[in-house]
């Protein structure tokens, strides 16, 4: 709650010094300039008074604003690169994810995965979209459900978090030859309920 509130009140305190000390500090210097007269004590502290107002009007308007959109966040905590069962010439690579909602409630879609190479970047094919579950239900199976489908009935409520496995085919190469081209980055995208797109690379390391 004093987070919230300090928080707060230094995006108030944020905005009026912009506003004092832009548009409204030229106006008031190209007013004092063409007429030849100086600003009132009275004058300045009813200005000062009044970007405040306005001042704490735009820091509740980005603070609703927050809140009432979705705010998804993901994080990557590992990967691997196996055989893709039944198939030869491809390879799987398992995703562990997960993502947050720090805004209003919303469904995940549109998912995509990238992996990057030192030589090129490779679009998987994903398995069942992306399938997240609950904080401690950590071992989807490769079976289960496409995220697609169950988050349209069930959004990820504001201060949830979701984690679980994303799976993705890699045709034409191998997981040694993937391997080989040493990889250096995977790339999450996904879009919320309002189609804003999100991304995420995380660096592999070397």
């Amino acid at each position: 709650m004093v987070s919230a509130l300090g928080e707060y009140l230094l995006a108030v305190f944020s905005h009026w010094v912009a506003l004092m000390s832009g548009a409204v500090s030229l106006a008031l210097s190209i007013w004092a300039r063409q007429t030849k007269r100086d600003l009132l004590n009275r004058t300045f502290w009813a200005i000062g008074l009044a970007s405040a107002f306005i001042a704490t009007f735009l820091a509740w308007n980005t603070q609703h604003e927050s809140l009432n959109r979705p705010n998804l966040i993901a994080h990557i905590d590992s990967y691997a690169v196996s055989d893709l069962p039944g198939e030869t010439g491809s390879a799987l690579v398992t995703v562990e994810a997960s993502i947050q909602n720090s805004g209003s409630p919303s469904i995940v879609r549109n998912w995509s995965l990238d992996v990057q190479t030192q030589r090129a970047t490779y679009r998987a094919v994903l398995y069942g979209d992306a399938r997240l579950k609950e904080d401690a239900a950590h071992h989807a199976v490769y079976y289960e459900p496409p995220l697609f489908t169950e988050t349209t009935d069930a959004p990820i409520p504001l201060g949830a978090q979701r984690a679980g496995f994303i799976r993705g085919k890699i045709s034409n190469v191998t997981p040694d030859g993937l391997r080989a081209q040493h990889i250096r980055a995977l790339i999450l995208r996904f879009q919320d309920v309002y189609d804003r797109k999100y991304s995420l690379t995380s660096h592999t390391p070397e």
